[in-house]
């Protein structure tokens, strides 16, 4: 009788945790920083019996500054597994950390990104050529390695 009621009782456990959906959100580029100036490629795969169902995916972009994105698609009636592939226009965020969530049917998928600037920061200015004109030298200030590249280095 003992043995009988713990293979229920352990049936009942499997079986509630198969049915159970799940959710995973993947970054299809396999990396998780990016530039202010690209789109942010997310794919959502869910899985289980609950995903059969219709309802709403949820997207929350949250950043370490306290801004809050949220997005709300409709998603409709799914065989065992379905992908929704999603694309955040970096060009409307501010560049740094950002928490990304993902939630569909009860469940919640989460991954960090981090945005940075696209705009390259350099030390290097060019070379204002007038400057030595019709005096036959360059100015003074020219190092002899960065006259062949056209670069001062200030």
């Amino acid at each position: 009788m003992n043995a009988l009621l713990v293979l229920l009782l352990g049936l009942g456990f499997c079986t509630a945790t198969l049915c159970q959906a799940e959710v995973k959100l993947l970054l299809p580029l396999a990396r998780t920083a990016y530039q202010c100036n690209e789109n942010i490629p997310l794919t959502v795969l869910r899985s289980g019996t609950p995903a059969k169902g219709s309802g709403d995916l949820g997207l929350k972009l949250t950043g370490t500054d306290g801004s809050c994105l949220t997005f709300s698609f409709p998603i409709g009636k799914a065989e065992s597994r379905s992908v929704a592939h999603l694309q955040v226009n970096g060009w409307l965020l501010r560049p740094g950390s950002y928490r990304v969530e993902v939630s569909c049917d009860g469940v919640t998928a989460l991954t960090n990104i981090t945005l940075h600037i696209h705009i390259r920061r350099s030390d290097f200015k060019l070379i204002n050529w007038e400057q030595g004109k019709g005096k036959g030298r360059l100015p003074q200030s020219l190092a002899k390695d960065s006259a062949a590249n056209g670069i001062l280095n200030v």
